[in-house]
């Protein structure tokens, strides 16, 4: 394996990887319903104010490794990190029916239960949200290929993260619709929640054991 296939391997779906690697041309693509996670490191802001450089890069290769390995083991995609926020999406570029909603439901329980290997996360907690619906997506770039996410169901996703608890999953009433037809899933109603840049609806929080 040359270094280009390394670095398509490690940023890229492995569906993508593989059309790319046979020389396929990959379209851009607009997916019915996906489920879109975010989660955020609570506490993250002040903690880089009171620890070296180096303390807050541990952590956060930490958070990623972890992220990683319970990315791959799950069968969902790390789609990307920024500073303390995570991105994890399932549904897309396979089309896996409505399956998605709950390998993202999972991975979440999984995570918030997993603590990555630092000694400083006692300190912060998880806070998750994600969100189901319409999305699409494509290749960015030549030199390191990126493969993107577009929509509203990209921001609901991060309202969810960003209107939620530590240590809890909030999800939207789409995702709750979904979700319940399973009947794997214990769901509890938060309320009436206004949600910035949208209308009040009721969403959900995902109990774990």
């Amino acid at each position: 394996m040359n270094k280009c296939d390394a670095v398509i391997n490690q940023i890229l779906p492995r569906f993508i990887a593989r059309l790319l690697r046979v020389g396929e041309t990959v379209l851009p693509e607009y997916f019915d319903c996906v489920t879109i996670l975010f989660v955020d490191l609570y506490g993250f802001p002040d903690f880089i104010q009171t620890h070296p450089p180096e303390t807050t890069l541990h952590l956060i290769s930490a958070t990623e490794a972890c992220i990683d390995k319970l990315s791959t083991e799950g069968n969902v995609y790390k789609v990307e990190a920024v500073n303390d926020s995570f991105m994890v999406a399932s549904g897309l570029p396979e089309r896996i029916g409505n399956d998605h909603v709950a390998r993202i439901a999972e991975f979440s329980t999984r995570l918030i239960r997993v603590q990555p290997e630092s000694t400083f996360m006692p300190m912060l907690q998880f806070k998750i949200g994600f969100h189901s619906g319409p999305c699409a997506a494509g290749l960015m770039g030549q030199k390191r290929p990126r493969y993107c996410l577009f929509g509203d169901t990209v921001n609901m996703a991060s309202r969810m993260c960003s209107h939620g608890l530590p240590n809890h999953i909030h999800l939207s009433p789409d995702s709750q619709s979904l979700l319940e037809k399973f009947c794997l899933f214990v769901l509890e109603p938060r309320g009436l929640l206004a949600i910035k840049g949208k209308h009040e609806m009721t969403t959900y929080w995902l109990i774990f054991a």
